[in-house]
């Protein structure tokens, strides 16, 4: 039992509420500035020339997505990333 004692103490030690909260809205603002420097639906308009590359997707059973669904995605990333910079 000391050593789950010991691991817990090391791993969970009490810490303030504030230092997540700092972490969590840090990490949450650096992912939508990334997600709103580099989107994601661009990657629709590629043109079909390019995706011959990818056999082992349509091997997998992975589509090519398109624009429009990659636009949704990429709306529900950034939602999801406000919502977590706000704790929600």
């Amino acid at each position: 039992m000391k050593v789950a004692a010991a691991w817990h103490r090391f791993w969970f030690p009490p810490r303030r509420a504030e230092d997540l909260a700092i972490c969590r809205i840090l990490f949450a603002a650096g992912m939508f500035v990334v997600g709103v420097s580099r989107p994601i639906h661009e990657w629709g308009e590629v043109p079909a020339f390019y995706h011959r590359p990818a056999f082992f997707l349509r091997r997998l059973g992975v589509p090519i997505l398109d624009t429009g669904l990659l636009q949704g995605m990429e709306f529900v990333w950034l939602a999801a990333m406000v919502t977590l910079a706000f704790g929600w």
